[in-house]
């Protein structure tokens, strides 16, 4: 049996200092453009009741959750998602929402999911949540904030797409089919499987005009005023007509912000209906295979707390923008650079450490070593561990060098 004291589980990472400081760089600049838009930081627990998850239709399946069970026989689970415990916090600390409340969040999250399809177990999550506000001007500056978001950390070449999950909910509506195969439907739309949809529709009893709209839905994706007006076109009943005019006014605002370059129509964006009410977008970064920002409005999530909430938001997944700012070279190395060394004999001990808390109160990186006996050329043999300036308290003199 292998020992496993010098190894860590598959899924999981150790971070050295160097990487630490720039995923620190990511996260500063991130928190930097929420805060410039309003959103003030929150904390949920890292543990929360099994019950919160399985009790609710979510973006997350139990299956993908780690489970423990507390000293009292209790299910526990390790956060797996953000926007549900958000919700539970404000429900039960709000009493009434009179204004908007504009929260974000950096935190850890642990899914099982990810890990299988060969990422991570645990990852580092940073989003937002604005709350209270049911109108296109919210689900605007949320898509403008993730956009600004990457544009500060150095990304130019930015993608998002976005879509409306009325539009597919509206054509469901209109046919009277079990819910599994509703939901094969779906997943085969999600997953942009053009041959099989088309299979699988020829084989159910659904009319030619509702197999010859769900067949086009994967391809409606591109530019987005071409393709939502031709959506808009299109709609067979309201509930497909008011999604098209959403997405219109949501894309309006976002013109008026300037960003409309960055935005692009997918109405087969429908992954976790159930989740989602509404607008719903992914962020991409050229280049770089895997979506970094996801996001969408969630008017009905509050309904399982007995409140009714208008809700919309996004989570980044800050470990992926890490190493897609690594692929373009946006993050320098950090060097283990500190400001001064103060070398000190014992004569000179509390001398220098006097001296050093000075320095430090400054603002400098200080750092004190003892020595004994003279130091020939202090800079040359201490001057390559990354200190700016020496100074050599031994025997008779203090010299800077």
């Amino acid at each position: 049996m292998v020992n496993k004291r010098k190894f860590i589980p598959e899924g999981v990472e150790d971070i050295n200092a160097s990487e630490f400081e720039k995923k620190e760089l990511i996260q500063s600049k991130v928190k930097e453009v929420f805060k410039r838009f309003g959103y003030r930081q929150i904390q949920t627990p890292t543990f929360e009741y099994y019950d919160l998850f399985s009790e609710i239709e979510s973006a997350i399946d139990t299956e993908d959750m780690y489970k423990l069970i507390d000293a009292s026989g209790k299910i526990l689970v390790l956060r797996p998602d953000v926007t549900i415990p958000i919700a539970r916090m404000v429900a039960t600390k709000y009493d009434t929402i009179e204004e908007y409340l504009k929260f974000m969040y950096f935190t850890p999250v642990f899914r099982s999911s990810d890990f299988r399809a060969g990422g991570k177990r645990e990852f580092l999550q940073a989003g937002i949540e604005y709350l209270g506000n049911p109108d296109p001007e919210a689900d605007a500056e949320v898509i403008v904030t993730a956009i600004s978001s990457l544009k500060d950390m150095g990304f130019n070449r930015i993608h998002i797409d976005m879509g409306q999950t009325d539009y597919f909910k509206g054509i469901m509506k209109e046919i009277d089919i079990e819910p599994d195969i509703k939901n094969s439907i779906r997943k085969l739309i999600e997953n942009k499987n053009f041959a099989d949809l088309s299979i699988f529709l020829d084989s159910q009893k659904i009319e030619p005009i509702h197999k010859e709209l769900l067949s086009e839905v994967p391809y409606l994706y591109g530019d987005f005023e071409e393709i939502v007006l031709k959506v808009k076109d299109r709609a067979i009943n309201e509930t497909m007509k008011n999604s098209a005019d959403n997405l219109l006014k949501i894309y309006k605002i976002i013109g008026e912000y300037g960003y409309s370059k960055y935005v692009f129509a997918d109405l087969g964006l429908i992954n976790h209906l159930d989740y989602y009410s509404g607008m719903i977008f992914k962020g991409y970064i050229e280049n770089f295979g895997t979506p970094v920002i996801s996001g969408g409005r969630y008017d009905d999530l509050f309904k399982k707390f007995g409140k009714e909430v208008p809700a919309t938001g996004f989570g980044i997944n800050t470990d992926e923008v890490f190493e897609a700012a690594g692929q373009y070279r946006l993050l320098n190395d950090f060097n283990n650079t500190k400001d001064y060394l103060l070398l000190f004999d014992a004569l000179h001990r509390q001398w220098a450490f006097k001296k050093s808390m000075e320095l430090r109160t400054s603002g400098h990186i200080v750092e004190t070593k003892q020595v004994e006996g003279c130091v020939n050329n202090p800079k040359e043999v201490y001057g390559q561990s990354g200190y700016k300036k020496v100074i050599a308290a031994l025997g008779k003199d203090i010299i800077e060098f």
